[in-house]
């Protein structure tokens, strides 16, 4: 099955040459080109990464990080811009987003940051499986041992009681 990709740029030739970029690379992709429909978009099209513009009207590609993350922590955020300013760039990859792409973009280019996108949330995925299955397995593990120590009181309990017993004899 294609990931998902959702494309969310306010200028419409961008918006679908990203997306005959993105299906041409065998993604499943979705453009929007009013960022105000976008959270809708990730609720319903469960897309496992998006590429944002950062300048749009209404809702910020800033913005629209920061709702993507809250709502949406294992999709990754890919930036677009026009803007080549590397304290932005670090600025967005400490708030969660996956990369940074200028405009214009092509089609390696894009291969690229979104194959690293995907890679990363498929590790993140993998890592809290991980941490899930070693909580489980804990948790197991300390019922048992709780078991095993109820049981080890009650057979010292035992012991001493037949200690008595024999004392009293």
């Amino acid at each position: 099955m294609a990931s998902k990709i959702l494309t969310v740029d306010d200028d419409p030739q961008v918006a679908k040459l990203t997306v005959l970029l993105l299906e041409g690379l065998g993604y499943d992709a979705l453009g929007l080109t009013d960022p105000r429909q976008a959270m809708a978009a990730v609720r319903s099209f469960r897309p496992e990464a998006c590429i944002i513009d950062l300048n749009m009207p209404f809702v910020s590609g800033s913005e629209l990080l920061d709702r993507i993350k809250t709502e949406s922590p294992h999709t990754e955020v890919i930036l677009l811009t026009g803007l080549d300013d590397t304290l932005l760039a670090v600025d967005f990859m400490k708030r969660g987003a996956a990369d940074f792409l200028l405009k214009p973009i092509g089609a390696e280019q894009l291969d690229v940051a979104v194959i690293r996108a995907l890679e990363h949330r498929r590790l993140l995925l993998e890592n809290t499986a991980y941490g899930q299955r070693l909580e489980a397995l804990v948790e197991e593990r300390s019922r048992a041992l709780n078991e095993a120590l109820s049981n080890l009181g009650a057979l010292h309990e035992a012991t001493i009681e037949t200690l008595a017993q024999a004392l009293d004899m």
